[in-house]
């Protein structure tokens, strides 16, 4: 499936992954995918995320990332850090 939306994927997860996706989505892409990763996260799950910084490799688009906007995106979806 892909970000934002992860329509195809259901159910609850106890641990939830993203590396090196981020910074590939504009702020509001993050604030929707936030919202989702939220929706899939169980009960006490854990949810990592990466935070890249820096130039993209070529033909890839790059947003930048902040940790405390993270935080608090995060926060006002019902996760906590």
């Amino acid at each position: 499936d892909r970000l934002p939306q992860l329509g195809r994927i259901d159910g609850a997860f106890d641990l939830v992954l993203l590396c090196g996706v981020w910074q590939h989505m504009d702020a509001p892409e993050r604030e929707m995918a936030m919202r989702r990763l939220a929706q899939l996260a169980a009960l006490d799950a854990v949810v990592l995320l990466s935070l890249r910084h820096g130039p993209s490799p070529a033909g890839r688009s790059a947003f930048p990332v902040d940790a405390d906007e993270t935080g608090v995106a995060a926060a006002a979806c019902g996760l906590a850090l």
